[in-house]
C-alpha cells in the first residue's frame, strides 16, 4: 500500500484541509490547511548558513538595499544591483612606448557616460613593479589618458619617463587600464 503525499479530507470549511503524510516519522500525518502548512515549512525548514532548508528569493529592491539577511540573491539580481562604483580591468596589450607615443585606442565596452575614473599601470620590459600614469589632462597632452564613447586612448610624453628602451618590448601585455564606473 502506497501513501499519497496529499489527500483531501471531507471538511466543509471553504479552506479545504489536506492530510499530509510524512511516511513513518514520529508524527505520521498532519491535518492542516495549505496556509498553515507553508507557515510550518518556513519555521521548521528554514535555511541558514549551517543548515539546508527552504529559502525565499529577494526582490530587486531588497537586493539593492542590502538589509535582509534571510533571503537568497540570484546572480541576475546581483548583477543588476545598484551597489555603487565598480571596476573593469583591461589589458593594454603590446605597446613599444619607446617608438610609439600613442597606441590604437583600446575598447572599453562601457556606457562612457557612466565612467567615473580611469587609472593606468604600465610595466617595464623587465616586468617589474608597474608604474602609475598620472592623469594630466583628458585630451592629447603628454602622458594623457582620455576616452570617448568606445575607446580609451593613452599618450606618452616625448622625452618623458616612458619614452625609453625599458618600455620597448612588445611580446607581452604592457599594463592595465582600470576603469571606475557606475552600473
Amino acid at each position: 500500500m502506497s501513501t499519497r503525499l496529499f489527500e483531501q479530507t471531507t471538511n466543509s470549511n471553504p479552506d479545504p484541509s489536506y492530510r499530509i503524510a510524512f511516511g513513518k516519522a514520529a508524527v505520521n500525518t498532519l491535518n492542516m490547511t495549505f496556509t498553515n502548512f507553508f507557515a510550518f515549512l518556513r519555521v521548521q525548514l528554514g535555511a541558514s548558513e549551517s543548515a539546508k532548508g527552504v529559502l525565499q528569493l529577494a526582490t530587486q529592491t531588497e537586493v539593492n538595499t542590502g538589509t535582509d539577511d534571510t533571503k537568497a540573491v540570484t546572480p541576475l539580481k546581483l548583477a543588476n544591483a545598484n551597489t555603487g562604483v565598480r571596476q573593469k580591468v583591461i589589458d593594454i596589450g603590446d605597446w613599444n612606448m619607446d617608438t610609439t607615443a600613442t597606441p590604437a585606442g583600446i575598447a572599453h565596452g562601457l556606457d562612457w557616460t557612466k565612467i567615473r575614473g580611469i587609472n593606468v599601470l604600465i610595466r617595464t620590459d623587465a616586468i617589474g613593479f608597474p608604474r602609475a600614469v598620472p592623469l594630466l589632462a583628458q585630451d592629447s597632452s603628454p602622458n594623457a589618458i582620455f576616452f570617448n564613447e568606445t575607446v580609451v586612448v593613452l599618450t606618452r610624453q616625448t622625452g618623458g619617463v616612458f619614452d625609453e628602451v625599458s618600455y620597448s618590448t612588445t611580446f607581452y601585455n604592457r599594463g592595465w587600464i582600470i576603469i571606475d564606473y557606475i552600473p
